[in-house]
């Protein structure tokens, strides 16, 4: 999700790049519908490239806080583990001194 999200916005950057490059043209030209035409083109590919820029950020943010919630449960998953080995290694050693 975040991979496509990045994706997006990188696709919205390229378009918003070249939406203003076509403004440059247009205003070299003179035309005056043809520059408000790409002037307006051009905004919109600004906000498209500002949404996707938020739902990348926002997908971003989500990713790291999952990252955290699973190094959280892995650490205490460890810990429990490391408990139950000591507890394992604690049952052997005192059944070994009591058979020998």
């Amino acid at each position: 999700k975040t991979l496509d999200s990045k994706k997006n916005y990188e696709q919205k950057c390229k378009e918003a790049d070249e939406a203003d490059q076509s403004t440059e043209r247009a205003n070299s030209t003179g035309n005056q519908k043809q520059i408000e035409k790409s002037q307006n083109k051009a905004k919109q590919s600004r906000d498209a490239v500002n949404d996707a820029e938020r739902v990348y950020q926002q997908n971003v943010e989500q990713l790291d806080k999952t990252r955290q919630e699973w190094e959280h449960e892995h650490i205490n998953t460890c810990e429990v583990f490391h408990q139950q080995e000591c507890d394992r290694i604690n049952n052997l050693r005192n059944s070994l001194w009591m058979h020998c």
